[in-house]
């Protein structure tokens, strides 16, 4: 059974909010960064941080809404299999030589 999930971004401006767009993800751009801090004991912990995630604003993506005052609903699944690829998989001639699997 697929579960579709939906997702919903509001611009923190609600006052200038246009109305809602049913987008598609949009492509963000984080810059992480990883630091090594010690807890009081004395123990290394990491913590992730960086600069804010920015976004790709394209016609029709999620980041696109959001950026031209839309609120943006994206349905989203969790399924990342590759289907196309399933068919031409199925189709390799793979051998199997002291139990690994090699074409």
């Amino acid at each position: 059974m697929e579960i579709t999930f939906l997702s919903a971004n509001i611009i923190a401006l609600l006052s200038e909010i246009k109305g809602h767009r049913i987008t598609r993800q949009g492509l963000r751009v984080y810059r992480d960064r990883l630091d090594t801090r010690k807890d009081p004991r004395g123990k290394p912990y990491y913590w992730i941080g960086g600069d804010a995630p920015s976004g790709i604003p394209e016609d029709g993506t999620d980041i696109g809404a959001l950026a031209d005052g839309w609120v943006s609903v994206t349905p989203l699944q969790l399924d990342l299999t590759a289907y196309p690829a399933l068919h031409l998989l199925k189709n390799w001639k793979l051998a199997k030589r002291n139990g690994v699997v090699s074409s």
